[in-house]
């Protein structure tokens, strides 16, 4: 993403919080995490937000802004958290707060979880392959984070 264009996600769609505005929210809340790779898209989110913010709606550019400082509801948090993290929650509570992001609005909170999952796929491809592996949730103090 280039600094003189903004994205061309920024102010896509219809409503209060248009739908690219929720993709770009769920990307930001994943790169904005402590250790994220994916922080690298973080200055040229701000930039673009700043400088063409006019492009979309008050109340998404609020949401915007505080994705990237890692800030959001609690159930998106608690999503990105329960995808990235190590720590053995098991497929029923990532169902449930799944369900309880999907439930935001009338398309918002898929769109926010699309977003999400395109930062979790940008962080992997950013880390390589180790993080990949079918044992990750297994891995020992001294293996290689993939957070």
């Amino acid at each position: 993403m280039s600094r003189a264009q903004p994205p061309p996600l920024l102010g896509l769609g219809p409503g209060l919080t248009p739908a690219g505005d929720d993709v770009l929210t769920g990307m930001a809340l994943v790169a904005s995490r402590p250790g994220s790779l994916a922080t690298t898209v973080l200055p040229a989110l701000r930039h673009a937000l700043g400088r063409h913010g006019d492009r979309t709606t008050d109340l998404s550019r609020a949401t915007l802004w505080a994705a990237l400082d890692g800030r959001g509801r609690q159930r998106l948090l608690d999503l990105v958290h329960t995808l990235v993290s190590f720590d053995d929650f098991g497929p029923l509570l990532l169902r449930k707060r799944a369900a309880h992001v999907i439930a935001i609005g009338h398309t918002s909170g898929s769109d926010i979880a699309s977003g999400v999952l395109a930062g979790i796929q940008l962080e992997l491809q950013l880390r390589g392959s180790a993080c990949l592996s079918p044992q990750r949730s297994r891995r020992t103090p001294t293996s290689t984070p993939c957070r």
